[in-house]
């Protein structure tokens, strides 16, 4: 479900917890520099000074003092030689920040930063257990000996070379989730369609990218109670702005006019903002046109690479060699 008002602001109160504890770590260095260096506090007034008559020139006269920049930045490489003298860094009394994008705030330009969304994903995996449910499904543990080498004649190639596709499709959405990579999963049950999106999640949760993995009848469900609730107009953000959104079985929700409203929001949006999305179906391309209305599948055909897997329930051929 989506973060409640307590655990966001749980989150935010994380946030404010650590910029404190960073500001306390950089006090104690400067002390500790200072007691070493004397001559650091009597310079840092010298910059606080000359940044004062900056500001007193610039409502003087308008404009920006003449030798303004020339005098800080003498001023800041005499602060960076005492500092290096005395064995420590240039940089040894500034704050330290867990992330440089946001300085430990939580939003980077007026948007929620990539760490902020990766701790509300954290929360949303947490709430569905999803980490033990794919914890060994990895591309490491994809075997293609699972699948028959046999061609099918009504397809043109055997269940072997499609999972082969299927995989390297999988591979390369892994590899560019940042660039917005999109995937259809298509086939019946027991094809690997889960499992592959479970690598594809690996892959970005080992690289601290925000993930979101949803069955299609949850992922509705949570749109009609933030929809009921008034939370927000277009649904819980995180299915928007987090770096991937996996949507499990779509298809076996009931499909109605605000369901059809929310899944072409959430697969116009993401692909407006380069989002990546990961889809899976037990539906054929056909049966995706009649159940929902062209603008939805026109947009997945464009902006998603699709795959097929077929043949036989590899599931059972999984116990048969365990």
């Amino acid at each position: 479900m989506a973060l409640t008002n307590r655990q966001f602001e749980k989150i935010l109160q994380e946030y404010d917890e650590t910029r404190q504890e960073n500001e306390r770590a950089a006090r104690a260095r400067y002390e500790e520099a200072c007691e070493k260096i004397p001559a650091l506090r009597k310079l840092d007034g010298e910059i606080a000074k000359t940044g004062s008559e900056a500001a007193q020139y610039a409502v003087t006269h308008g404009e920006v003092m003449p030798d303004f920049s020339d005098r800080m930045n003498a001023l800041s490489d005499k602060r960076a030689r005492l500092l290096t003298d005395a064995g420590y860094p240039a940089d040894y009394t500034e704050i330290r920040y867990r992330c440089p994008l946001c300085r430990d705030t939580g939003f980077a330009d007026g948007r929620k930063c990539t760490c902020l969304l990766s701790k509300e994903a954290a929360l949303l995996r947490e709430n569905y257990n999803a980490d033990s449910l794919f914890a060994d499904e990895t591309f490491d543990s994809f075997r293609l000996e699972y699948y028959p080498e046999e061609t099918d004649p009504r397809i043109g190639m055997s269940p072997r070379e499609a999972a082969s596709q299927a995989y390297r499709a999988a591979r390369y959405t892994a590899d560019h989730i940042r660039d917005g990579a999109s995937l259809l999963l298509r086939g019946s049950a027991g094809l690997g369609k889960t499992f592959l999106s479970n690598c594809i999640a690996h892959e970005a949760l080992d690289r601290a990218e925000s993930v979101v993995y949803l069955s299609a009848t949850d992922l509705f469900a949570r749109f009609e109670k933030a929809a009921f609730q008034g939370n927000d107009s277009a649904g819980p953000s995180i299915f928007r702005e987090c770096d991937l959104l996996i949507i499990d079985d779509l298809g076996t929700e009931l499909t109605n006019s605000f369901v059809e409203a929310k899944l072409f929001y959430l697969v116009n949006e993401r692909s407006r903002r380069k989002k990546a999305t990961v889809i899976s179906t037990n539906l054929s391309i056909s049966e995706i046109r009649d159940r929902y209305s062209d603008r939805i599948s026109s947009r997945i055909l464009l902006y998603y690479d699709v795959v097929y897997l077929f043949g036989s329930d590899i599931r059972i051929l999984k116990k048969q060699h365990t």
